[in-house]
């Protein structure tokens, strides 16, 4: 949940209700929050058939004595060991089927995976049998849920699609491929992109149960609704991933799993086949170990060239907008940011008028419905989804259903949207234009809602724990801004070197 929304609620309840007395105001508090994570994990015996299928015959103890090579490596990393012949293609999806067996399957483990591709080893042994340039050859990439791929269930976690298998793959996972990728499986997801329910925890689905933070399992939400992909990303079951985002559902799951998400501009990668929130705002976007990859990544998406280099020192001279969030990770991060050479400007901007919440209900039952006809899946509306899954709600609904029941039947109002979106994209660039500014930096998901309103490029960076919780410096810039969010957010990071490992101690 946005911590904004939480500080105006409590405000709201603080002045408008005191005279309920503390624990009316404690209970009232409770009840607006998600429930407490539970320790949920369905079809799992699909998985591991899966991956037990395709294991049969591995060297399991040859495989061992090389995952010390694979373990938590870059793409560039894992691609230069492939070109040299350290290891295999088959190597290197054996040894994440083993960990998404061992680590994420398991009893205790995170419940980051939902589907596995039972064709993943073939394509593998394919690819070492030829020589193949591509960007992501024979390269093993995880998908979130609500991306369309013909092979492999999509559901957006939701319990009357679990078993949905679209026609067509979405046309971005048609560019991974294209790009040489093999698509290893899907990731779990916070249910219908964390539209599901006010209670519903992140990283909760009715079809895979609960992912959960590797960092504090039960305790330290994966935030959402990319919770998946970013899991597994800081538990290495693939080289790279993608997730999706409305307004900080990229950046705040992987800012709090110490890995690289990055956003960006609105449109740059087709949204085309993902299972909607809003077609307004929502962006597929990589979650990554390390910026270059999501830049690579971010390439192999939308199939375009590059002549970009990458160059460690581009954040020197820079000036660099701080937006205000948290005290102790603000003073921290301008010390930082001063020491590696950038002129770091501290700002406030008003974001009070950019109302995301209502572009939702705006759009929400009309997109969904627009999704569900085109992809002729089993439920035809949002109308039909909500009375199938009050025939089983401890099955189906588990937390209730409201954000999906409020959003049916509402008030259509397109100007008031693009009004909405005018008011963002004015606020930021006008901040940028007036301090004559580079790029913006706040934590985490902090101002998340103004690029997604904005359409702005977006990349969260790892910046060690802050109190034993991972955070991220999260750097945005215009829309079409993309090229200067990557280089300055890669030389930050080549420069500070500070993701975090689960089990690590803090910095």
């Amino acid at each position: 949940m946005n911590v904004k929304k939480i500080a105006l609620w409590t405000t709201g309840i603080l002045v408008g209700g005191a005279a309920l007395g503390a624990g009316a105001v404690y209970l009232y508090l409770q009840s607006l929050m998600p429930a407490k994570e539970e320790r949920l994990a369905y079809r799992n015996e699909q998985v591991l058939a899966a991956i037990d299928q395709q294991l049969e015959g591995v060297d399991l103890d040859g495989l061992r004595v090389k995952i010390p090579l694979m373990e938590q490596k870059s793409l560039g990393e894992l691609q230069e060991l492939l070109r040299q012949g350290t290891i295999r293609h088959q190597d290197l999806v054996a040894y994440y089927l083993l960990n998404i067996k061992e680590k994420d399957q398991s009893e205790l483990g995170n419940n980051a995976v939902s589907e596995i591709n039972p064709r993943a080893m073939d394509e593998a042994r394919k690819f070492d049998e030829t020589q193949d340039d591509r960007l992501l050859a024979g390269i093993p990439v995880l998908i979130k849920e609500n991306i369309n791929t013909n092979n492999l269930s999509t559901s957006a976690g939701a319990y009357a699609l679990k078993d949905f298998i679209p026609a067509q793959n979405a046309p971005v996972v048609d560019q991974l491929l294209e790009n040489g990728a093999i698509i290893l499986g899907k990731t779990n997801l916070s249910e219908m992109s964390y539209y599901m329910s006010q209670k519903s925890p992140s990283g909760y689905s009715a079809k895979k149960g609960q992912t959960t933070n590797p960092f504090n399992p039960l305790v330290l939400s994966p935030l959402g609704s990319s919770s998946g992909s970013s899991v597994a990303m800081a538990t290495d079951l693939a080289a790279v991933s993608l997730g999706t985002e409305t307004s900080g559902s990229i950046v705040a799951p992987a800012a709090i799993n110490s890995v690289v998400g990055y956003k960006p501009t609105r449109g740059t990668i087709s949204g085309e086949g993902v299972v909607p929130i809003t077609y307004t705002l929502d962006t597929v976007g990589p979650i990554t170990k390390t910026v270059e990859d999501a830049f690579l990544t971010y390439r192999a998406a939308t199939g375009k060239t590059s002549s970009l280099s990458l160059d460690k020192d581009f954040i020197k001279g820079k000036r660099i907008g701080l937006l205000k969030a948290d005290k102790d990770f603000d003073k921290r991060l301008e010390k930082v940011l001063k020491d590696l050479g950038a002129q770091v400007v501290s700002l406030d901007i008003d974001t009070s008028k950019i109302d995301l919440n209502f572009i939702l209900k705006n759009d929400f039952e009309k997109d969904l419905n627009h999704y569900l006809k085109t992809a002729d899946a089993p439920i035809g509306s949002l109308q039909e989804l909500v009375d199938f899954n009050k025939q089983d709600p401890e099955v189906r609904m588990r937390y209730g259903q409201n954000f999906l029941e409020e959003a049916l039947r509402p008030k259509l109002d397109a100007a008031k949207v693009e009004s909405i979106l005018q008011i963002a994209q004015d606020s930021l660039n006008q901040a940028m234009d007036n301090q004559k500014l580079d790029i913006l930096v706040a934590k985490d998901n902090y101002y998340a809602h103004l690029a997604a309103g904005a359409g702005a490029p977006e990349l969260t960076v790892p910046f060690g724990l802050q109190e034993e919780i991972p955070v991220g410096a999260t750097f945005f810039a215009k829309a079409g801004q993309d090229e200067t969010v990557i280089q300055i957010a890669y030389s930050f990071e080549q420069l500070t070197q500070l993701r975090a490992l689960p089990g690590e101690k803090e910095f």
